[in-house]
């Protein structure tokens, strides 16, 4: 999954830039349904690994680019809310998903593990369908000049409707000057990204999401789950209690 990942992390900015955020999240979402479906029916190890490879493309997409839909997309008085709460949420999926496998364990045969893969399915068929009824990011319409579109969108969000809301009209005023400094950035490449004045944030950046995936506690779980199985009740209880903890933390 890591693979797949990694190869949809450098494809989601060109995806999002294109046909904007909500379209690459929606796509992200089929890619994530056909990626599970391929793990479900995996007949061999071959299988399996193309199908997490598939759901590593849409992990990819939607790791970068749903806190950027949100963050475009949230009002101001409640953006850094927002952008905590999907971090949350990814931890109640691991969570979820924790319990579902240990439930998955008192299950005779390959049904065991076809259950467990397919379940994952369920959320990329609702984060579709509630796609549908959200609107674009007022950022993406106004780069792409669809002024007349970022501003109904603004309105529905912060004015109920009303264009000529003063909250409306100060985050009009925002885009249009994010927009503008998009548009003077446009030169700027990857090679700018290490100048001498901006390497370290550059690094920052780029630390924070590393070790973020390094520091262990990923590998520390898949130790645990490839010891000897349980034999007996407690045992499992207290696999499963020290999931619960690890996700809540």
């Amino acid at each position: 999954m890591s693979g797949g990942s990694f190869l949809g992390a450098l494809c989601a900015g060109f995806i999002a830039d294109k046909w904007g955020r909500r379209y690459a999240l929606m796509l992200a979402s089929i890619i994530w349904v056909i990626g599970a479906a391929v793990q479900c029916s995996s007949q061999n190890v071959g299988h399996l690994i193309a199908g997490r490879i598939i759901s590593g493309l849409s992990i990819g997409i939607t790791s970068s680019q749903v806190c950027v839909y949100l963050a475009e997309l949230a009002p101001g008085r409640i953006r850094g809310r927002i952008v905590g709460i999907q971090q949350w949420a990814i931890e109640w999926g691991i969570l979820i998903m924790f319990l579902v496998a240990w439930g998955c364990t008192t299950v005779a045969g390959p049904a065991a593990f076809r259950i467990a893969w397919g379940v994952q399915a369920i959320p990329g068929f609702i984060l579709f369908g509630a796609l549908i009824f959200f609107p674009e990011s007022p950022r993406w319409l106004a780069g792409q000049e669809r002024w007349e579109e970022c501003l109904q969108v603004l309105a529905a969000i912060n004015g109920k409707g009303d264009q000529n809301d003063p909250l409306v009209q100060a985050e009009y005023l925002e885009v249009q000057e994010a927009v503008r400094i998009m548009q003077e950035s446009k030169g700027v490449g990857m090679i700018e990204l290490f100048g001498p004045k901006i390497w370290k944030r550059t690094m920052c950046g780029c630390s924070v999401q590393m070790w973020q995936q390094l520091v262990g506690g990923n590998g520390k779980h898949t130790k645990d789950h490839s010891k000897q199985p349980r034999r007996n009740l407690a045992d499992q209880c207290h696999s499963c209690s020290h999931d619960v903890l690890r996700c809540l933390w």
